[in-house]
């Protein structure tokens, strides 16, 4: 998106944007610390005021617009447990490469309650239609390995 940078040094593969409130400055340095000694956090970075809060919050909001500047996108809601979130998201990598092999994953959401915004884009820089892979390839693979993990049984 025009206007926006990453404010992390390196590049991630996953970026959570947490809005935490109630504890100290001390309390969440000890957090993080655990967090990053168990190999669950590589790069961190705090708010220091209303201007850079506003501006992280931006990053999440802007996902939706710089999604739709593809030429085409496939896009679903799903929900999962939180526990089975990085099963979900092999699977989904998995099922992408035998159907539509050079598209892209987008996905953002609220961790917290499993529900995440799935969609899927173009290849980057390469000239493809949609109708190559058809939406329902797609859909397919975006909502199959939700159910295969048992989404929606007892």
């Amino acid at each position: 998106m025009p206007g926006f940078r990453s404010p992390f040094h390196d590049t991630h593969p996953f970026w959570v944007l947490v809005e935490i409130e109630g504890f100290a400055a001390a309390e969440l340095d000890a957090i993080l610390e655990e967090a990053a000694a168990e190999g669950f956090v590589a790069e961190a970075l705090f708010a220091a005021s209303q201007v850079q809060r506003v501006a992280f919050r931006r990053l999440r909001e802007a996902l939706p617009d710089a999604n739709g500047r593809a030429s085409w996108i496939v896009a679903h809601d799903v929900c999962v447990p939180i526990a089975l979130i990085p099963d979900y998201l092999a699977q989904l990598r998995s099922a992408l490469l035998r159907v539509a092999p050079g598209c892209r994953e987008s996905v953002f959401g609220h961790l917290g309650d499993g529900n995440l915004h799935v969609t899927i884009l173009p290849p980057r820089e390469v000239s493809v239609s949609a109708e190559l892979w058809l939406p329902e390839s797609l859909s397919e693979a975006v909502l199959g390995p939700a159910l295969a993990l048992g989404v929606g049984q007892r």
